[in-house]
């Protein structure tokens, strides 16, 4: 797993991670303006599962890294916790199976993955009008590389399908990218936007 961010919402989603998938070995941790937040980031990190959230993650291994290039490409999972308002994540990294959880983009603006990404992709969120106000859709929505028709709202997913997509449509298939998109809005506490998309990456 790599994580791209070292602050205390970083800690939150390696525990989630961990508690979904206990069988988690690998977290690598970046901040790329500040190096050194990473560095300590990791040496605390057992410790702060385990005193702050009851998580045992002594077969974890942490590593800090300033390559993203590197170490995005050999992980599964990335989780993005930034402010970034250039996008940090590039296509090129991505590969078949990948699952993406944006957390960062809560903000008009924001962009923390390559716009790109979202080409040819099926893209899932509970609330649209949010989604496509704040949130890592909206850049590409407005570049015109989706279209705000191209997007479900996630209960079809849920459901199994729904008016606008045939019911098997939604299921997704071994080596299918996956990203999971979450705002919290700053001046509306427990407004979450989720985004799933599933992308068949060449």
């Amino acid at each position: 797993m790599f994580v791209l961010g070292a602050g205390n919402q970083a800690a939150y989603q390696i525990g989630a991670m961990i508690t979904v998938f206990p069988g988690l070995k690998k977290v690598y941790v970046a901040d790329l303006l500040f190096p050194e937040n990473a560095i300590a980031f990791v040496s605390k990190i057992r410790g702060r599962l385990a005193d702050e959230l009851g998580i045992d993650a002594s077969a974890v291994d942490f590593e800090a890294t300033n390559e993203p290039d590197v170490t995005v490409p050999q992980s599964d999972v990335v989780i993005t916790v930034t402010p970034s308002r250039e996008p940090v994540i590039k296509k090129e990294w991505v590969r078949p199976g990948m699952h993406f959880s944006t957390v960062g983009s809560d903000m008009e603006g924001k962009e923390e993955l390559d716009s790109e990404i979202f080409a040819n992709a099926k893209v899932f969120v509970d609330d649209m009008e949010h989604c496509l106000e704040a949130g890592e859709v909206e850049i590409p929505v407005k570049k015109g590389i989706i279209a705000a028709d191209d997007i479900h709202e996630i209960g079809t997913l849920i459901a199994g399908g729904g008016s606008r997509m045939p019911a098997a449509e939604p299921r997704l298939s071994q080596g299918e990218l996956q990203h999971h998109r979450v705002v919290i809005g700053m001046h509306k506490p427990q407004i979450h936007c989720f985004q799933l998309i599933d992308l068949n990456v060449v």
